[in-house]
């Protein structure tokens, strides 16, 4: 046990050591790095020697302030090695006038080129209006992911493309032909789509841009009225197959019924007010089948052998009957469960929170893309150390290659 406790003091020491060492300069790191790990490694072997973790301990206290000390006056000499270059690097450029113009020529040739760019983009950038529908949903089911996936699916999308007529319309504006692909107009749609929820509460904006406002606005509000009858359907669509279920069986009642009419009939029985009349007690004929089984095992003669084929006579008369009615008796439990089930399902339904629309999408008088003085904002944050970075380059280059030359 005590070499185990060393040797794991020991790995972890080194470690946490070498990690460290990465305060320094990479020089620095390079050339003693080896070295002063393995020192502080006979450090620690010498101090778990000597007083065990107390010693292990003031070593730490040791090396930690040496380390910030060694560290900061390493990164302060490397610093004072570099800048004797930059000087220097001064020195010739503010000397050689051709370094000076490259350096000015081609930093304002870059930013000019990247403003300019930023800007043609921007302006050639086609205006897209947006319509926005504001919905209320539930927070803790419909996750971002979730509800990107539902709006944007088929179901919900194929809809809003057959009611607008988005594949003529479509068609006939971009591509030229009487009709896109429903496939296509599909992908379309879902790329001028975008959903952000509003955080903190349950409402999520429903984004949708197009180049005529008008049209954004009525895709926004179409598709936010099939999400939500798709949500809706989805919620009752247990209750509408139970619902099912319970007329199917209801049908099946009603024809036991007539067939159970019909066996009464054939046997010679009267329905009334109280039930079926000359019907004979339920359990008698089935009494006297159970006695002719037995008597069948057993091998043995019924000492009342005229009772029993009397009784078995009756139960071949109303065998049909009493099997028709059990029928009927099943089928209106299975009825009534159906019904009880569909009730909850129905009561739950009720219960879940439902999407529904907040504010409709109104028409915009001014287009939400492109934002171009953000656009030629961003040219202007990119071309700056662009064009100082080209313009530094080549002042180097035209104040390497003349001495290369020579």
């Amino acid at each position: 046990m005590p070499n185990s406790s060393n040797d794991n003091a020991h790995g972890f020491s080194v470690k946490l050591y070498r990690r460290l060492l990465v305060v320094y300069p990479r020089e620095h790191r390079v050339e003693f790095g080896s070295s002063m790990t393995q020192f502080f490694r006979d450090q620690c072997r010498d101090a778990w020697t000597g007083a065990g973790r107390l010693g292990l301990a003031g070593l730490w206290l040791r090396v930690l302030p040496d380390l910030v000390k060694t560290s900061v006056a390493e990164h302060l000499t490397t610093l004072k090695r570099r800048i004797p270059m930059l000087e220097k690097f001064l020195e010739n450029f503010y000397a050689n006038p051709k370094a000076r113009i490259a350096f000015i020529a081609v930093m304002i040739a870059v930013f000019l080129l990247t403003v300019a760019g930023s800007a043609v983009v921007a302006f050639l950038t086609p205006n897209s209006y947006e319509g926005v529908v504001r919905l209320q949903t539930d927070t803790q089911t419909d996750g971002v992911s979730n509800l990107v996936k539902c709006v944007t699916s088929e179901s919900v999308l194929y809809p809003v493309i057959s009611d607008l007529g988005l594949r003529r319309k479509w068609g006939a504006t971009h591509s030229g032909t009487g009709e896109l692909d429903l496939r296509e107009a599909y992908t379309r749609l879902v790329r001028q789509i975008e959903i952000k929820r509003i955080p903190r509460v349950t409402l999520t904006d429903l984004r949708v841009f197009d180049p005529d406002n008008q049209a954004a606005a009525d895709i926004a509000n179409a598709i936010a009225d099939s999400y939500t009858r798709a949500i809706e359907a989805e919620q009752w669509k247990g209750v509408l197959a139970l619902q099912k279920d319970l007329n199917i069986t209801k049908q099946d009642i009603s024809r036991l019924r007539r067939s159970l009419a019909e066996k009464a009939r054939e046997a010679g029985m009267v329905e009334t007010t109280q039930g079926w009349t000359n019907a004979p007690a339920p359990a008698a004929p089935w009494l006297a089948l159970e006695r002719e089984t037995l008597n069948k095992k057993t091998r043995m003669p019924d000492a009342n052998a005229s009772e029993l084929a009397k009784d078995l006579e009756l139960a071949e008369k109303y065998r049909p009957f009493y099997e028709a009615e059990q029928n009927l008796r099943l089928t209106e439990q299975v009825a009534a469960a159906l019904k009880l089930r569909a009730s909850a399902e129905a009561a739950q339904a009720q219960l879940r929170i439902r999407p529904h629309i907040v504010d409709m999408a109104v028409p915009q008088p001014f287009h939400a893309r492109p934002n171009r003085p953000l656009m030629i904002i961003i040219g202007i944050a990119w071309g700056t150390p662009l064009a100082l970075l080209l313009g530094v380059v080549s002042a180097l280059l035209v104040l390497l290659i003349p001495r290369r030359s020579r």
